[in-house]
């Protein structure tokens, strides 16, 4: 027997911070940042009773996106502010039980 999961996360349009204008040093309008979507994929198969084979693969379509993102008006130099995610990545493995 075995099993197969997929995991999807997804992340909104939100609000990263706010543009100012620089004669009122007032907000003006709101800065977004589009949000993402990123599908994972988790598989194992038990071979017989002590050998289980995995794998797993995270942001399977290696979409590029953003963890966070955040808009700073007030470094004019360096507004934007990105951590950016993880590319795919892919894991597989053996456990073997004695």
């Amino acid at each position: 027997g075995g099993r197969i999961a997929a995991e999807y996360t997804r992340t909104g349009r939100y609000v990263m911070g706010y543009a100012v204008n620089p004669a009122t040093n007032q907000p003006t309008a709101p800065v977004f940042y589009g949000g993402y979507e990123v599908w994972n994929l988790h598989l194992n198969a038990q071979v017989n009773r002590r050998v289980e084979l995995f794998a797993r693969a995270m942001n399977l379509f290696d979409r590029n996106y953003a963890e966070t993102a955040s808009y700073n008006a007030n470094d004019p130099a360096l507004p934007f502010t990105y951590v950016v995610g993880n590319p795919r990545m892919v894991y597989a493995g053996l456990r073997y039980a004695r």
